[in-house]
């Protein structure tokens, strides 16, 4: 009697085992949950990702500023936005295009000529703490291994961290070779107002603050845009353009724009615009930055890019 009691109340040696580890079906459960937390917090890295990105952004536009100002200071103005100088055009090789979308169309940029125009970009090196690149103002761009070396030195300042850029730049194709990592990139360019000289930054301008009557913080000075060049003259600047009705009245502003010279396609321009989705980073003659949405108002906007229309200008746009 004692042996069956024993037998009945304890388990058998299988019935004892303890499992270890999960099922098929438990593992493909916390699979699953884990995908689907990676998919909910992904959005909100990269969000904060591009936060961090545009506030970096918005630092190097007001060193940019700040650097101008400085200029101004030392020199009695801001400097030209381009100074024309001897020489020939610069081909630059592309080992790798730069694409992006335009409206929906696909833009492949897989050449570029840098004219022999300086920008005021490289007027403001010494400015931005870049002294050492030491260009040649007074020596031609294309035959100078000096200064070809010198346009392939990148200023961190000139890039914003969002941009897109290919990560190979673009070779000067000059004889001989002039060694080096390509030509430095810029994506911040001086506001070349809607006419030839109402901006703040043209052809051997030197614009001073007493000439900004509109007022120093409703003119923009400086704005982000998609490409270009430091090293390259024609890459300084951006004019305001804007879509129109059938009577040429502005309609809306048009940012991220791409297009090229209509007497001569190998000599591309970059407009406004940004990689911050719907809105771009903006300084103002004061030395200010403010964020500015892709969308403001056509009047508005052609307001704040002259510098003495004497337009009333609402202040919150």
């Amino acid at each position: 009697m004692h042996s069956n009691f024993i037998s009945r109340t304890q388990p058998s040696g299988a019935q004892r085992r303890t499992r270890n580890g999960f099922t098929l079906i438990e593992l493909l459960v916390v699979i699953a949950i884990i995908s689907v937390l990676i998919a909910l917090l992904l959005p909100a890295v990269q969000k904060a990702r591009e936060s961090a990105r545009r506030a970096e952004c918005k630092n190097n536009i007001k060193n940019i500023a700040l650097a101008a100002h400085n200029y101004h200071e030392s020199q009695g103005s801001f400097p030209s936005g381009f100074i024309f100088a001897a020489g020939e055009d610069v081909p630059a090789r592309f080992p790798e295009p730069f694409r992006f979308q335009q409206r929906k169309r696909n833009i492949t940029v897989n050449n570029w000529l840098l004219v022999p125009a300086w920008s005021w970009q490289a007027f403001l090196l010494s400015e931005m703490d870049a002294q050492t690149v030491n260009v040649g103002f007074e020596e031609i761009k294309d035959s100078n291994p000096n200064n070809i070396q010198a346009i392939q030195v990148g200023i961190k300042p000139y890039v914003c961290p969002s941009a897109s850029l290919p990560s190979a730049r673009p070779i000067p194709v000059v004889t001989p070779p002039v060694p080096g990592p390509g030509i430095a990139y810029s994506t911040y360019r001086g506001n070349l107002g809607t006419s030839q000289s109402n901006g703040m930054f043209y052809e051997n301008s030197s614009v001073r603050f007493r000439d900004v009557t509109d007022g120093n913080t409703q003119t923009i000075l400086f704005a982000e845009s998609l490409f270009g060049f430091w090293g390259d003259g024609l890459s300084c600047c951006a004019r305001a353009r804007f879509n129109t009705d059938s009577n040429g009245v502005p309609i809306s502003p048009i940012f991220d724009e791409y297009y090229t010279d209509p007497n001569d396609p190998a000599i591309q321009f970059f407009g406004f615009g940004s990689w911050h989705d719907d809105v771009m980073n903006v300084a103002w003659v004061d030395g200010s930055v403010r964020t500015l949405s892709k969308s403001v108002n056509a009047v508005v906007f052609s307001q704040l890019v002259t510098r003495n229309g004497g337009e009333r200008i609402d202040g919150d746009f």
